[in-house]
């Protein structure tokens, strides 16, 4: 679900967003396709928000699909460098 979202800024997510991950997602079911695969950093949050919107939109979707995520890569802040983080905080906050 890299693609879904929008650009890798912090522009919000736009109707367009909505509707291009509505139509991945119903060809992906289309095709047979049910596991949903995220990650905390794809398109900086907004991937797993626009995913976020389709489910409470589509209450139905979510008994079709296993939905997969991944955390864990934290990027540059004040704290440090970009980062590998697997510690209990930022994995919750993730």
């Amino acid at each position: 679900c890299m693609g879904l979202g929008g650009a890798w800024d912090a522009s919000p997510i736009s109707a367009d967003d909505l509707l291009t991950a509505n139509l991945a997602v119903d060809a992906s079911l289309d095709c047979g396709i049910r596991l949903f695969d995220h990650a905390d950093i794809y398109r900086q949050g907004k991937a797993e928000e626009v995913f976020g919107r389709l489910l409470r939109e589509r209450p139905d979707l979510r008994r079709q699909i296993v939905l997969q995520s991944k955390c864990g890569i934290r990027p540059a802040d004040a704290e440090g460098p970009g980062r590998y983080d697997f510690s209990a905080a930022w994995l919750q906050s993730s």
